[in-house]
């Protein structure tokens, strides 16, 4: 990957973690990132994604389980959220830097350190 493709994931990334901390109840100055920059858009996708799949993991009750699972040719973490009572399943492709930033959540992290293979995506 060359210097300048870094730098731009890097960005974009700084970016989703900004979006994220500002969403925070109690956070000042909410509307700091309405700009018309592709990396601002792509940023918001990725926090509200992030976002509404924190929700669903801490939603969870006793009928639904999350689990973890890696892709060994792309390093891609696969977090499955199962619920028993529909009989299905939300799956949520995330590249190691989502997965950190969903992690930043305590209550999040507790839950995956709950699952199996978490030892083998850590």
């Amino acid at each position: 990957m060359d210097q300048n493709n870094e730098d731009s994931t890097e960005k974009l990334y700084n970016l989703v973690e900004k979006i994220g901390a500002s969403s925070e109840p109690g956070a000042k100055n909410k509307q700091w990132y309405r700009h018309r920059d592709p990396t601002t858009r792509k940023a918001l996708r990725i926090s509200r994604h992030l976002r509404a799949l924190e929700q669903d993991i801490l939603d969870l009750d006793g009928k639904n389980t999350v689990s973890l699972a890696v892709d060994p040719f792309t390093d891609t973490i696969i977090v499955s959220i199962h619920n028993e009572d529909f009989s299905c399943s939300r799956k949520a492709y995330l590249n190691p830097k989502e997965f950190y930033l969903l992690r930043k959540n305590k209550k999040v992290a507790a839950v995956f350190r709950k699952c199996p293979s978490w030892n083998d995506v850590a």
